[in-house]
């Protein structure tokens, strides 16, 4: 499954931590988590400003995910937009009913 791991020198703890799929989902979840604390500070463009010369521009290595039909960059608004989405699942699901 993970055959490709044994070919880059890793420390053992790496490779021991790649090997497990729960070791691998905290991983992601962690990555996650804080992409979207620190997203906002992370962003390359702001979320909000609009740009007529860059509408519906492809992926590029400007703009990772492309931009909308107002010229924004969607990965900036999907950063900032994640934050809210979070907050709002983590409050949902710890609600006491």
């Amino acid at each position: 499954m993970w055959f490709w791991i044994s070919e880059f020198p890793m420390p053992d703890i790496l490779k021991r931590l790649l090997r497990s799929p729960q070791a691998v989902g905290v991983l992601i979840i962690l990555l996650s988590l804080l992409m979207v604390v620190g997203g906002a500070h992370v962003a390359p463009f702001d979320p909000e400003s609009i740009s007529i010369l860059t509408r519906y521009k492809p992926p590029s290595a400007e703009h990772w995910f492309g931009t909308d039909q107002m010229g924004r960059d969607i990965f900036s608004r999907v950063l900032v937009g994640a934050r809210s989405t979070i907050v709002l699942s983590l409050l949902a699901t710890a609600w006491p009913w």
